[in-house]
């Protein structure tokens, strides 16, 4: 199909509110950010990840911290004057409008925000295709942790960008398909083919048992993408970095992948080039190729999310929104108070 092109007329934005910080995304580094940059999070939870429980509990601290919640609203364009966001256009179930605000967090995962404002940006095609859901049996609720493997791509192997409309649906459609066809080999002992296989080294198909009374009970409510875009700041941490510390260090963080590595992440990598008032935080911060895939995981993304509220909130105290001018030093005692974790003698 050709592609072409249409011109949609001007029209007055109705404001949906003025904010200091406008947080983009509602993932965990979102939630860390808005709870940050409310001042609310003085306190460590140690908690049991189950993830319906978490959302329940994340929407109950952001309500109670008073941070006002979009759903099912979508991140448009944004208002610049200045080099400065002025406004966050969104639309909804109410039509396109404007969110006011002195700074913005971009934590959609994807660098969004960063991309629409002007930001150098890397993106992945090479997303495999992960196809994780509950099945029930008899009652009885099983994860099925199915997916290709990321870190031995082979040629046969769907790859997917997170960036184009044609690949999310073509990922949505394959893993479905999957289900469909790994339920069906379970229930009436059909074939499976190397597709269809999970590539997790376990042989997939000797350990397939029939059962025709398994059903699929919770698919996949998102896409299941690794890493998409990210942006490109001042410093891109690398996974040659652990043990290095920075002084402008907001966060530490470790390698999920394996015990004893750690990682100072600098405030350079959550800040933005493009604007003067706009941060990021989650999987889509500054990094490599080889650091990507240890920053983009949930723990790391709290850190940045929680760094970038805390900047946030004292750039809209003293700085006017410009987190390029807010003192690092207070940045860094804010935290501290926060009960945020940077020890340089870790790194001695």
């Amino acid at each position: 199909m050709e592609h072409t092109y249409l011109y949609e007329t001007s029209r007055t934005l109705p404001s949906y509110g003025s904010f200091d910080t406008v947080v983009v995304g509602g993932g965990f580094a979102g939630v860390a950010a808005a709870l940050s940059a409310e001042a609310r999070k003085k306190q460590r939870f140690e908690l049991t990840y189950a993830p319906a429980s978490m959302i329940l509990v994340m929407e109950e601290l952001l309500l109670e911290a008073g941070v006002t919640l979009f759903y099912d609203t979508r991140f448009c364009a944004l208002c610049v004057q200045d080099r400065m966001i002025r406004a966050v256009v969104v639309e909804n179930k109410s039509g396109r409008g404007a969110i006011c605000c002195m700074n913005v967090v971009d934590a959609t995962g994807d660098a969004d925000v960063c991309t629409l404002a002007g930001d150098a940006t890397v993106e992945s095609n090479k997303n495999v295709c992960a196809w994780w859901f509950y099945s029930e049996t008899d009652g009885v609720l099983k994860l099925n942790r199915k997916t290709d493997n990321f870190y031995q791509i082979t040629p046969e192997m769907p790859l997917y960008s997170g960036t184009k409309h044609e690949d999310v649906t073509a990922l949505c459609i394959e893993t479905r398909r999957r289900i469909r066809e790994y339920t069906n080999a379970v229930r009436f002992g059909h074939s499976v083919g190397a597709s269809e296989m999970s590539h997790d080294g376990s042989g997939v198909l000797a350990a397939v048992v029939q059962s025709r009374n398994q059903f699929p009970a919770i698919l996949p409510s998102i896409p299941q993408y690794r890493m998409t875009r990210r942006v490109l700041t001042d410093y891109q941490l690398d996974e040659s970095d652990n043990g290095r510390w920075f002084d402008d260090c907001v966060g530490l963080t470790g390698d999920w992948r394996k015990r004893g590595p750690r990682y100072c992440i600098p405030y350079r990598t959550i800040c933005a080039k493009s604007m003067d008032n706009l941060l990021v935080a989650g999987r889509c911060i500054s990094t490599t190729e080889s650091g990507w895939d240890i920053m983009r995981v949930i723990p790391t993304c709290a850190v940045t999310g929680e760094a970038a509220g805390a900047a946030c909130a004292l750039a809209a105290r003293s700085t006017k929104g410009n987190v390029h001018s807010i003192n690092l030093s207070d940045l860094q005692q804010i935290l501290t108070r926060q009960n945020v974790v940077m020890d340089r003698n870790l790194f001695v």
